[in-house]
């Protein structure tokens, strides 16, 4: 494969068209002049470019890196010579973002390059992937020594799968970090996975502990049941008993207080209300405290009329005398007797004359002492027919309160008489079998709590089944850890055992170039080269028995065994039958001197003589 031209809108490029020679191609450029982004454009011409990847602190995505400084949109134009045929590349700024447009097509008859995709472009044409491609084909001046590591990664890389992503060191360390990852003391997923899973072996013990607590109390539970039915029977009876001793006792003392609570309903029935009967007393004696001696005082009827006290001390004057004068004129004594008992009477109806004398003039005593009058369904009636009324309702009220102070009793007695258990003999079995019944719930109720507080744990513990199923799980993940660590020990010996092979077989063609370049480089001043099995590489000058590593040799040395190795890498590698990859490089002279440069021209003018040679500097170089 050859590049002849190259035209596109990407970073500093203007559109400018860019044509490449066969052979050596040497392209002088000032420093910021392009030589980078020339080598990027081609790179992305050939492989596309990555619109997905994002910028970071550490370095800018292309699409970022690379925006066309003329404001144009992102575009670009390669033309390649490939397998006999010269194939313009296109890739256009569209919908899908920059650079996703793509064509390839036939200069001399604009027919579509089937074989030619997007994504398959550039490992069509050059036989690797864009990584390696990187790697190999394209050499960078600033970043040009590495170590025999990174190169025997690269070397079996491109002698493999030509994708740098599948480097064998890349490999192994990924095997091993695997490992570290699954068994990498108690951090690894084996231990994890492990504690996890005896934390929960730890708790399916202690819920199979409950379960087994629970099925054992929840086995008691029908004996402790029917023990209390016992009770229950056993206490009924005593019960049942005392019931019909004390049968005819409470019957007798319920009748009576049936009896009291009738009488006491009667008089409640004929007595209005109470607080009536109570206003007419209070009216009462207010009248008689407003009308003194007039009417009489207000007294119930149930006590005697009294005379007034004159009346009394006349009538006790005469009866006096005539016990007096009995014994010695039985006729006056008699008189003196007749005459205190006609005062007494005439004094009685002389009072009784002035209380049903009545005045005449109204006052608030007397109207307030008609309205409780009226309250009580007392209408047209005097004072004294008032007196005597209220005289009855009070007697009957006191009867009514006697008749319910008679039924308070007869109701406290019924209920001493409920509270009393017979006799001592009877009480004590009555005392003895409700103990007894009050146990046996206690010990049922202690049994059901216990199952309780069993399932409580079992609850706060997890579900069974869950637990069960994640044991499976955790289980079957042991297992697969364990096989997956016997895949990653047998995956590590086999990519040994290629590594090996590989290094075997690519080593010999590899040492031979290299120390051919060497030897070109460093003017036949290193005239050997060995490269071990594992790359790397020492060096012995000619006449000299010593062999000189990396860490023995001066910058610029290393920087020339470095070029070597991977020129040779490359002609071994990277040709496929008639069709050779170009190298381009940028700059990869910037530690050489003078004489070191020449040597490398040499070189580079030698391997031009079979691939393109791309080479961008900005300095001098001898001819």
């Amino acid at each position: 494969m050859r590049i002849l031209r190259a035209q596109g809108h990407f970073g500093i490029l203007d559109g400018r068209e860019i044509r490449f020679s066969d052979g050596l191609d040497v392209r002088y450029l000032p420093n910021e002049g392009g030589k980078t982004t020339l080598c990027d454009f081609i790179r992305v011409m050939l492989y596309g470019l990555n619109t997905a990847k994002r910028d970071s602190r550490q370095a800018l995505s292309d699409k970022t890196r690379y925006r066309p400084a003329d404001g144009q949109p992102m575009s670009g134009i390669l033309e390649i010579e490939y397998q006999g045929r010269r194939i313009v590349l296109s890739r256009q700024t569209g919908k899908g973002g920059p650079m996703q447009e793509f064509s390839a097509r036939y200069a001399d008859t604009g027919e579509e390059c089937l074989t030619l995709t997007s994504k398959t472009c550039g490992e069509t044409l050059t036989g690797v992937g864009e990584e390696a491609f990187r790697a190999s084909a394209m050499v960078d001046g600033l970043n040009q020594a590495v170590s025999a590591s990174e190169l025997s990664d690269r070397i079996l890389a491109l002698s493999t799968t030509g994708d740098s992503a599948m480097q064998y060191a890349q490999a192994v360390r990924r095997l091993d970090k695997w490992r570290s990852q699954l068994k990498g003391g108690v951090h690894g997923r084996l231990a994890q996975t492990d504690a996890e899973l005896e934390q929960i072996q730890e708790k399916i013990r202690h819920l199979d502990k409950l379960e087994e607590e629970i099925r054992r109390r929840t086995d008691r539970i029908p004996e402790a049941q029917r023990w209390v039915e016992h009770k229950e029977e056993a206490y009924r009876a005593v019960q049942t008993k005392q019931f019909v001793q004390m049968a005819g006792k409470r019957e007798r003392a319920q009748q009576r207080e049936q009896d009291a609570k009738e009488a006491a309903e009667r008089l409640r029935s004929q007595l209005p209300d109470l607080r009536r009967i109570k206003a007419m007393e209070s009216a009462l004696e207010a009248f008689d405290a407003a009308h003194p001696g007039q009417y009489g005082t207000y007294e119930p009827e149930d006590k005697p009329r009294r005379p007034s006290l004159w009346i009394m001390v006349i009538a006790v004057l005469c009866a006096a005398a005539a016990v007096f004068l009995m014994g010695t004129s039985a006729v006056l004594s008699g008189v003196l007797a007749g005459v205190g008992i006609l005062i007494f009477l005439f004094g009685w109806r002389g009072r009784a004359a002035e209380q049903e004398t009545v005045p005449d003039e109204p006052d608030e005593t007397r109207e307030q002492l008609l309205r409780a009058a009226e309250d009580l369904g007392m209408t047209e009636i005097d004072i004294h027919e008032i007196r005597n009324r209220t005289a009855e309702l009070v007697q009957l009220r006191e009867r009514y309160l006697e008749a319910r102070e008679y039924q308070q009793q007869m109701s406290e007695e019924y209920l001493d008489l409920l509270e009393q258990e017979g006799s001592l003999g009877l009480q004590q079995l009555m005392e003895t079998a409700e103990v007894e019944l009050e146990d046996a719930r206690d010990a049922l109720a202690e049994l059901q709590q216990e199952i309780a507080v069993c399932r409580g744990r079992c609850a706060e513990i997890g579900d069974p089944e869950i637990l069960r199923q994640r044991q499976r799980e955790l289980k079957e993940q042991h297992g697969n850890i364990l096989w997956n660590l016997d895949a990653i020990a047998l995956a590590k010996q086999s990519l040994v055992r290629v590594n090996a092979e590989l290094t075997a077989r690519m080593s010999p063609e590899i040492n031979r170039l290299a120390q051919q370049y060497l030897q070109i480089l460093t003017n036949r001043k290193y005239t050997a080269l060995q490269l071990y099995t594992n790359f790397e590489a020492v060096c012995r000058a000619e006449n000299s028995a010593v062999e000189l590593d990396r860490l023995r040799l001066s910058s610029g040395t290393r920087d020339q065994v470095y070029l070597a190795l991977r020129l040779a890498a490359c002609t071994v590698l990277l040709d496929q039958g008639n069709e050779t990859v170009p190298l381009i490089l940028d700059d990869p002279f910037l530690t050489y001197d003078e004489e070191r440069a020449a040597c490398a021209m040499q070189l580079l003018r030698h391997l031009a003589r079979e691939r393109q040679i791309i080479l961008l500097t900005c300095r001098r170089l001898p001819a």
